[in-house]
Parts: structure tokens; sequence; C-alpha cells
């Protein structure tokens, strides 16, 4: 965006930016709901969806220079422009590119905002014509239809609402002389796992999806496709541990090189550069303390450098932020956790760029580290209720933040939407600083850790996260424990510190649990 457009308005979770403060004739009412345009006693109503304060109505004559310049700015920014609605005879509302919205009923408006989603800005003359300037997806905004029909085969195979498993190893052979033509399990490319892809390339806003036999599955085939032998990859320091073992022992013994960055510190991937670096790679999210990098000076330095920008996505799902948007080439994830939900199969995505997905899906080919279809069909399952169960989630990983804050055992609480989580500002920015994740610091230390553990009900003591049950962990025995002390202890992973993945349960009985073992630990 033009570093020169200072001013801003924020819609919804997102902030849009303007050379100079644009007259507001109409603001939002009572909730944020509606807006009503009147002059002379004539009526005009606006359906707006939106936090404080909100979409905002805007008179067009006096502000069209400012416009304009807004309009170019939301089209940088990724927004969707829309020249202009008229309502047909009917009542129903059809695209007229050179037209505005003239007389819209309430209901007529309701049907605008439902179809393009809660956030939007529309413009107008007070009492006159109003137009939909422009729309973007929040996190409430068409992407619980999204995860639900997007990829659907069309038409319904069977006439089934829920496509079947496709067991079958074997398929009809074409005689077409095409790689492509041919189905087979081990590449990917069987009915169920078409679905997923399309559904999972909706979800995150990108070209191109594949599923994996796991998350380290995803990692590697990422990793080997943007790299080449000798190349060096430039890594932020406090990895999942998972891929910290791999890149340090088999990414290194198949010719690449890799370069460790205190990602938080400005400036560090410029200072680690070499000319041989191919590949940055970062986590949206950092397990098990949650830091959150900078990720748009991340994208900023790839481009600058022409290199492969990758994500680990896992921790912040696609109902928060499509980080393929920001800029990022590839983004993976352990579909074990929140994609599917449940706890119930292991798997692992890779999204991205068209042409790199092609490099992707090859690995994966290779490698053998596909998808079997049962699980590709459980995992579309999941995939169904992924909105309500992070937002849930995300609640109550809130509301359990702020108890633990206030306990007598606790010495510390690490979650992105407490003024004291250092990277506050920007997981608000980029992600609402929403997360459903949380970590503490028992002050007894890791004795006193453990035995809070070992004290729980209702919350389970096991790895994992993203599903419907609230899990808790010592990372030092679990996610990190193949990682030497002397690393975890510079990452400030420490004996006593516990992670929480938050489930969909009734807060209250998640914080009765807690609260209890804490009493049973040291009554």
């Amino acid at each position: 965006m033009d570093p020169a457009l200072r001013h801003a308005y924020v819609a919804a979770r997102y902030v849009v930016e303007t050379s100079e403060p644009i007259t507001l004739k109409v603001g939002c009412v009572a909730e944020g709901l509606d807006a009503q345009l009147s002059r002379d006693g004539a009526t005009r109503w606006a359906w707006l969806t939106a936090v404080n304060p909100g979409s905002v109505v805007l008179d067009a004559a006096e502000n069209r220079d400012r416009l304009e310049r807004l309009d170019a700015a939301l089209r940088e920014a990724g927004w969707r422009s829309y020249p202009g609605w008229s309502s047909d005879p009917e009542g129903r509302l059809a695209p007229e590119p050179s037209r505005l919205v003239v007389g819209m009923s309430a209901s007529e408006a309701r049907t605008l905002a439902s179809t393009f989603g809660q956030t939007a800005i529309l413009v107008g003359e007070v009492g006159g014509p109003v137009r939909l300037l422009a729309c973007k997806e929040s996190a409430s905004d068409g992407i619980a239809t999204s995860a639900i029909h997007a990829g659907e085969p069309s038409p319904r195979i069977g006439r089934a609402a829920i496509p079947p498993i496709f067991q079958s190893v074997v398929y009809e052979h074409a005689e077409t002389g095409d790689d492509k033509t041919v189905l087979y399990p081990r590449y990917g490319n069987l009915p169920n796992h078409d679905a997923v892809h399309a559904r999972l390339a909706a979800l995150e806003g990108a070209d191109d999806a594949h599923v994996t036999a796991s998350g380290m599955a995803a990692v590697s085939a990422a990793l080997l496709a943007a790299t080449q032998p000798g190349g060096r990859v430039l890594l932020q320091r406090d990895l999942y541990g998972g891929t910290w073992a791999f890149v340090t022992r088999d990414l290194v013994e198949m010719g690449r090189s890799v370069t460790f960055v205190d990602a938080m510190q400005p400036g560090a991937f410029d200072a680690a550069w070499s000319p041989d670096v191919q590949a940055v790679y970062v986590e949206a999210m950092t397990n098990p303390l949650l830091r959150v990098v900078d990720h748009e000076a991340v994208i900023a330095f790839a481009r600058a450098r022409a290199v492969v920008a990758i994500l680990d996505g896992t921790f912040v799902p696609p109902v928060l932020w499509k980080p393929c948007r920001l800029g990022y080439d590839l983004v993976v994830h352990s579909a074990t956790k929140f994609l599917n939900g449940h706890s119930d199969l292991t798997a692992g995505v890779v999204v991205g760029r068209a042409a790199l997905m092609e490099k992707v899906r090859g690995v994966v080919r290779r490698l053998g580290g596909s998808l079997d279809a049962l699980n590709v069909w459980l995992l579309e399952r999941g995939m169904k209720t992924l909105p309500l169960r992070v937002e849930r989630a995300c609640d109550n990983a809130l509301r359990l933040a702020l108890e633990l804050a206030s306990h007598r055992d606790v010495a510390a609480v690490h979650h992105v939407a407490l003024p004291s989580h250092p990277d506050a500002a920007v997981a608000r920015r980029l992600f609402g600083g929403r997360a459903a994740l949380l970590a503490f610091e028992h002050r007894g230390g890791g004795a006193a850790a453990a035995a809070w553990l070992d004290a729980l009900d209702l919350v389970t003591h096991g790895p994992s996260l993203g599903g419907v049950e609230t899990l808790a962990v010592r990372p030092v025995t679990t996610s990190h424990r193949g990682v030497p002390p002397s690393e975890r202890a510079a990452m400030g992973i420490h004996d006593g510190l516990i992670r929480v993945a938050v489930g969909i349960e009734e807060a209250s009985d998640i914080w009765n649990d807690m609260r209890a073992a804490f009493a049973a630990v040291s009554p």
C-alpha cells in the first residue's frame, strides 16, 4: 500500500488507509448493524455489519477524488471492488457495472450483505444512490460456507449430499499418454483428494493445495520443493521440535544448508543473507510460547531477495487469517490439528502458488507421503465445522488466560491477546489477537508442573492441539524433548512451562478443573 496513505478507517478486523479523512455523513447506530441515509424525509437503508466504528457510508459527491484513491488502495490491499448494483423489477439484486444501487429496501440490503460478506464499504450521496464500493472477507465472511461446500462434486456423486469414500486402488485406465489422467491413491488425485484440495485452496485463498500423510510430510515436501542441493534455508530459531530435527539432520544430509535466525529481531533475516539462500521458513505462531514474527517484514525480505517464503500456519488456521494473501509462497499445516479438529486422524496440508505446488505434488508422489482416501474423507468432514470450533476455542482460551494471569501459582501467561505478550500488537494487526492456545509457567517449576498435569480430570494430559477437547502438556517432555536443553533454554522453554490447547467445552468447566489441580498441588 502507498506509504503516503495515512488516515485509517477500521472495517471489522481490517484497516483501510486513505490520504485524508473522508466526510462521514452517517455513522452506524445501535450495535453497528444499521445505518440510515435520509434527506428531506426520504429514507434509504444500508445494511452494515462490523465492529466499531464499523463499515462506513461515505458521501460520494464531496469525496470523489478521495474515493478514487480509496478504491485503488482497497484493490491493492486485496479487497474485491464492485462498480455498482441495482435492483431488478422483482426486487432481486443483479450486477450492473455501470449503475448504482438506487432505493435499496432493508431486505435487499440484507441480501447484499449476506451475498458479499459482513465487511463492506458502501458509498453514495446522502438520501440518494448508494453503491457497494468494496468488501472483504473477515473471520466470519463466507468462510463457513466455503468450509462446508467448496470443492463439492457437481453433480453430486450418486446424488449423495456427503461424497462417498473412494477406497479403490484400481481405476480404469485412459489411453491418453497423459500422466494426469492416471488415478492412483499415491498420486493424491482421487475424487476425495480433489474435493479436499479445492476446499483447502478456497479457505486459504491459495492457487492450489495438496494433502499429505502427516504435518511433517507437508513440511518436508515444501522445503524440498522450494530448495535445491547447495542452497540454504533461513529459519526462525524457535521452531517446532519435529521441524528442527528434520532440517538439522535430514535436510542437511540432502545437501541443503540451514541457518537459524532470531526472527523477533528487526533486520535479522537481512543480516543472515547470503547468495546461496533459496528459502525462508517461519511459523505463524511459535510453539509453545506463541511468539509472532513480523510476517509483513518476512514477506518484504523474501520479495527483495527473490527467495521462497514458507510458513507453518498450523497454530493460526485460515479462519483467522490467510497468509497466502499476505504474500507467502507456500503454507503448511498439520491437518491433524485444527483443520480436522477431532483428534482421530494424522494428516498434513501444503497450499500455495501453482508453480510451486506442482513441485510439492511431485515430491509427495515420489516419496510416498500421500494421504489415504479414508483419512481424506475424515478431513473433509472435520473442516466443515472449522469456523465454529476455532471461534469457540479462541473465546475459551482468552477467558482462561485472564483467569491464569491472576492465579498465585502462575508466574507468567503467554497469550497473544494479553497486553503483556511481547507480540500482542503484531498479532492483533494480523489476526485480531485471536488464538486457541496458551502457555503458562507454574511458579513451582518442573516438579509442580508435572504434578499439576497429573491432578487434572476433565482436561486431558496429552500432546497435540486443535481438537474439540482441551489438552495440556509440558513441552520439555513432548514436542521439544528432542531439542538439547541448552537450545530449549535459549528458546525460553523451561521445565515449569505448560502448554494448553483449549477445546470447546464450557470455559467454566475447564477453569474449575484447572483450579482444582492447582489446589491439589499447593493446597
